[in-house]
């Protein structure tokens, strides 16, 4: 009989107490207790997740609106968004468990989406996500021709920035400023480019470029 066995026969042999773990702190929280006490994240919070793209040739697309998405918001003073890069690391780490995405990265919403075909048209389906139940609070789908693709960002932007940030539609429209390129072909090999760019590769790095000079030719 081992060590641990002996005390444990001793102890109930003897009556001595045995400690237990108290089933809730006083703070509610589950034990041990003593922990330090984790600051709720702010109202305005919001971290914009990868979206899906449901083949993989529109991958490029899904990121590409994904960051597009991501630095309009953070253009709104009113808005606290966290990086793509964070985010990236976050949803990594725990894919698909939304509330564990939100506790990492410390926010109190969430924005995930998916890019489809359908047709000649983009599908791109949007939700706005209470980061700790992972409870929509907003959605839509949108259908895009690709021509339509370059306002697509600023329009998700606004509906966000009205319900995250606060802002009246129209404040919202004024605070996301103007679209960089009214060329929808542009637009395609600009975030053909930045795609590239991210796989950090010669190869990458070489057919990027490519793409930003075709994006700045037209």
């Amino acid at each position: 009989m081992n060590r641990t066995r002996l005390l444990l026969v001793f102890g109930l042999a003897s009556g001595a107490p045995t400690a237990r773990l108290p089933a809730q702190c006083p703070d509610g929280s589950p034990p041990p207790c003593g922990r330090p006490a984790v600051a709720p994240p702010a109202a305005s919070s919001v971290a914009v997740l990868y979206f899906d793209a449901r083949d993989t040739a529109d991958a490029y697309l899904a990121d590409g609106l994904t960051e597009d998405l991501t630095s309009l918001l953070g253009s709104v003073t009113s808005v606290q968004v966290k990086a793509p890069g964070v985010v990236r690391r976050a949803q990594q780490a725990t894919p698909g468990n939304a509330p564990a995405i939100a506790r990492a990265l410390g926010v109190r919403y969430l924005v995930d989406g998916s890019v489809r075909r359908v047709g000649m048209q983009v599908r791109v389906s949007i939700r706005l996500l209470n980061g700790a139940t992972a409870i929509a609070t907003w959605g839509n789908v949108l259908d895009r021709t690709p021509e339509e693709l370059l306002g697509l960002p600023s329009v998700i932007a606004r509906e966000v920035a009205t319900r995250v940030g606060g802002l009246t539609p129209s404040s919202a429209a004024g605070a996301l400023g103007a679209v960089r390129t009214r060329s929808a072909a542009a637009y395609d090999h600009y975030l053909r480019g930045n795609f590239l760019l991210a796989l950090r590769s010669p190869d990458g790095t070489a057919r990027a470029v490519a793409e930003y000079r075709e994006a700045e030719r037209l």
